[in-house]
Order: structure tokens, then C-alpha cells, then sequence
């Protein structure tokens, strides 16, 4: 079995995918690697249930594309679901229709589109009120939950074809492990795909993570996801922004803070948990195993996360609070590297952050990946600077590419790497100013692993960190082995 992790990100309002990408989430999900067919057709199949719920619908050909992780946009906004129908049912038509728990549900699909997208860029109507189905990460398994007063609703879809078996159960965070079984949702197919609805034996605030297995014909799916509330009213971070909390509030979706996942895995075959020599990865293609690494700051989660536009600022909240570790100079500025008191490795280091020609720059984009990068905006050359959470030396490869593949483009400078505190710490300056690049493609190989990631980039700004607008990664991979395409 191929050896692969994805990153846990956010989508603006998006990885994930599930290439995930950073809000107006990721936190991000997964893909087993697997050398796979062309997915088919699915025929029109409904499914029933013995709970009283009753509904119809129609059905298409799939348009699984993307290996079956549907592009949806805007991302749902939690915050204001649950207001009135009129804006989502001028935009869409109506596929499916049905009824669960006495109120009446209805399922629309934004005009022009089909299968998985149409749906998600359309949405659910419960109870007269309109709620969302694109919870920001392009993953082939969509879930969101409905704090209804009473007993939760949860729904989603399913991005391939044919009809699919869902399973849910109680989760805990970073585990792909199968907890407590809780009622499986009715589901239909629905544009070919699989749409799935229904209720939890407690309110929305009983329930912190669910584990989500799903099996279609042609693949089997599992993701983690993380909800904003933890049944105390106490909320948590949404998309890796301590800023942005939330729990659940009657009427609405109840926030998503975290989700991972493993797919295009073999039907009826799930994972327990993510670097078990099996892992978990992002992407598509083939690959080959890899014997299991066991590293304390695989994925390292930094906090708080690093914002763009307060960055580049006096370095005292840096070295008042932090350790250096390591200096030196780049592109004619003189640098050193800083960790966070009473941490180490990777960890410390995102932690603690960077000065930059006297200038503060954090290291946590706020995704725990194993690589972490950071694109600078000073002056004609841009600066990249990194953090490889694997231990010994990487070789660290960058070059142009383009958003949502891991395409290796026009190479570019490598940057210099040294090891501290066990693991590699990367700089280095590029050709072009830093706003010359919307698209890096970065592979990292250390002893006896490799990993890959592609960000995208938004607007900079002189003398601030670029803000990463999309990321996605593949990690766990045999050393020096890469994928391409996406």
C-alpha cells in the first residue's frame, strides 16, 4: 500500500481537499495514493430506510472529475445559515425532496452544474430554512451538522458515482479510529452521486468529532471532522484561527474546525489510523510503499497562527518570548531563527519565528503540515523561509507551479539548509520580487522520507509575509519519490 498524508487546511470562503485552502479552511483531509481507473457512470439507485423518512429524486450522470472531490464556492458560512430560502432557490433547481424527523427537506443544485459541484454550490433547505453543502475543503466526503434545538441533523454528499454506504460514529482528532456507531443517514443518489441526510440521537453540541466511512462502488472514503462546539458552549478555533471561534447556535450549522481523510481506498477497506505505514495523502497517481517514520513533530500545530498583514513588525514579540537558535545572512539581510521557550524542534520554531533584516515573521501558516513555508515581500527579491518537521537534513527542492497540482514548473534557486534542533530549517531568495509567484510547488526529501506541498499566493505587500491563499500536500512518501498531476 502507498505511503501518503495530506495537509488539514482551510478553503476561502478553499484544500482541502481536498487541497484546502486558508479562509475568508483546512483545515484539510486526505487521499490514499493508489494507481486507479477512470471512474464510470452511475446508473440512478435510491436507498431506504425504516425511519419514516420518505423521498424522491433524480438522477444524471456523475461528473466525478477532480478524483471525486467536488469544487465548491462560496464556502458555507456557519455563521449566517439558516436564514430564508429565496436567494438559494432563484439560483437552483430543486433535485431531491423528502422528509425526516416530520420536517420537510428539500436539495438543490446551482444552475449549469451537476453531480457533487452543482450540489454543494447549491444547498439544503430544512425546515424552511436554507443551510449550505461546500464546507470549504474539496474533499470526495462532505459533511455538515444542523444544531436544530433537538436531535442534530447531519447531511452531505458522496463525490462518486453510484450509491454509497455511510457510516458515522464518534471520532477523536488526528484518529481515522471508529468510534461509538451512531444511526446511519438515509442516503440517494442523487445527479449520480450520493446525498446522504439524517439525525443524531443528541443535540449538535453533544458531538466534538465524527469519524465518517464511506463505500462506494468504485471507492471506499473515511474522514475525521471536527465541530465548533464541544457540547460545553465553549467554542473552538475555526480554520486554525484562534480568532475565529464558534460553537453551535440553534437554527444554524454548527462550525467545522478540523477535518483530515483517506480516500480512493479499496471498497469496504478503511484505515484505523494515519501513519501506519499506509497512511494517508492528497493527490492522485501511483505510488509505492514505504516503511512507517515515527517523528514527534510530523505534523507539528503551531498556534497561534501566523496573520499576513500584522507581520513584519518590531521583532521584540519574538525574542522577548523566544530563544535563538540560529543566525546568518541572506540576499544581503542578516537573519536569525527563533524558538518559542520550553519547545523544540519544528514545533519551537513555528512557534518562535524569524528576523528578517530587523523585521518579525512568524513560521505558522497554521496548517501541521511536516513542511512548513513562508514567502516574504522585501524588495526586488523574494525571500523564502521553512521549516521541515522530519528529522536530519533535508534536501529542499523549489520551483514555479500551478494552483491545486503538484506540477513541478520552472525550477528555482534552492535554498540554504541547516539542522536545528533536529530538524531542517530552510531561507533562501528567489529570482523575482515575491509578487511575481502565485504558485510554489515545494518537495522536501529528509533520511528516510519525503513530502511535497503547493501554495498558492495572494496579494503582497511590501515588507509583510504573502498570504497563502491554497495549500495542499502529499506527505510520507519513499524518499524521493514524488507525485505529479492532481
Amino acid at each position: 500500500m502507498t505511503a501518503a498524508t495530506t495537509a488539514r487546511m482551510p478553503r476561502p470562503l478553499h484544500l482541502s481537499r481536498r487541497r484546502a485552502l486558508l479562509p475568508g479552511i483546512m483545515v484539510a483531509a486526505g487521499l490514499l495514493l493508489l494507481g486507479v481507473p477512470p471512474l464510470g457512470v452511475a446508473s440512478a439507485a435510491a436507498a431506504s430506510r425504516g425511519d419514516g423518512a420518505t423521498t424522491t429524486t433524480s438522477s444524471a450522470p456523475a461528473s466525478a472529475g477532480y478524483d471525486g472531490a467536488a469544487i465548491c464556492a462560496p464556502t458555507t458560512d456557519a455563521a449566517t445559515s439558516g436564514g430564508s430560502p429565496q436567494r438559494l432557490t432563484k439560483s437552483a433547481k430543486k433535485v431531491a425532496t423528502g422528509t425526516i424527523e416530520g420536517k420537510a427537506w428539500s436539495l438543490w443544485s446551482a444552475d449549469g452544474q451537476s453531480g457533487a459541484a452543482g450540489l454543494e454550490d447549491g444547498g439544503l433547505v430544512f425546515d424552511g430554512r436554507e443551510y449550505g453543502l461546500c464546507a470549504g475543503y474539496p474533499n470526495p466526503s462532505e459533511t455538515e451538522m444542523i444544531d436544530t434545538g433537538g436531535d442534530a441533523v447531519m447531511y452531505g454528499v458522496v463525490d462518486y458515482p453510484g450509491l454509497a454506504k455511510v457510516q458515522i460514529s464518534t471520532g477523536a482528532l488526528n484518529s481515522l479510529a471508529f468510534g461509538t456507531a451512531l444511526p446511519s443517514p438515509r442516503v440517494s443518489v442523487v445527479d449520480g452521486v450520493s446525498f446522504y441526510i439524517g439525525t443524531l440521537p443528541k443535540a449538535a453540541c453533544s458531538y466534538s468529532y465524527f469519524e465518517i466511512n464511506t463505500t462506494s462502488p468504485s471507492y471506499s472514503t473515511e474522514h475525521n471532522i471536527g465541530f465548533g462546539g464541544d457540547g460545553a458552549g465553549q467554542g473552538y478555533a475555526i480554520n486554525n484561527n484562534p480568532g475565529n471561534t464558534g460553537s453551535c447556535v440553534t437554527g444554524k450549522l454548527d462550525p467545522l474546525s478540523y477535518s483530515e481523510g483517506v480516500w480512493q481506498l479499496p471498497p469496504g477497506q478503511f484505515e484505523s489510523s494515519f501513519g501506519a505505514g499506509s497512511g494517508s495523502g492528497s493527490g492522485s497517481g501511483s505510488g509505492s510503499a514505504s516503511s512507517s517514520v515515527s517523528v514527534p513533530n510530523d505534523t507539528s500545530t503551531c498556534s497561534p497562527t501566523t496573520v499576513p498583514s500584522s507581520s513584519g513588525g518590531a521583532p521584540s514579540a519574538i525574542t522577548s518570548t523566544g530563544t535563538e537558535v540560529a543566525s546568518g545572512s541572506v540576499g544581503g539581510q542578516s537573519w536569525s531563527l527563533w524558538s518559542a521557550k520550553d519547545q523544540s524542534g519544528a514545533l519551537g520554531m513555528e512557534n518562535g519565528g524569524l528576523v528578517l533584516d530587523g523585521r518579525a515573521y512568524g513560521l505558522c501558516p497554521g496548517y501541521p503540515n511536516p513542511a512548513e513555508l513562508q514567502l516574504i515581500d522585501v524588495g526586488s527579491n523574494g525571500v523564502v523561509a521553512g521549516v521541515v518537521g522530519y528529522p536530519g537534513l533535508a534536501t529542499v527542492d523549489l520551483s514555479e507551479s500551478s494552483p491545486g497540482t503538484f506540477d513541478v514548473g520552472q525550477a528555482l534557486p534552492s535554498p540554504s539548509v541547516r539542522v536545528v534542533d533536529g530538524v531542517s530549517f530552510f531561507i533562501g531568495t528567489l529570482p523575482k520580487s515575491a509578487c511575481d509567484y502565485s504558485s510554489l510547488e515545494l518537495n522536501t526529501t529528509s533520511p528516510g522520507v519525503s513530502a511535497q506541498h503547493n501554495l498558492g499566493f495572494g496579494a503582497c505587500v511590501a515588507g509583510q509575509l504573502v498570504p497563502i491563499t491554497e495549500s495542499q500536500g502529499i506527505w510520507q512518501l519513499p524518499p524521493g519519490h514524488f507525485q505529479s498531476g492532481f
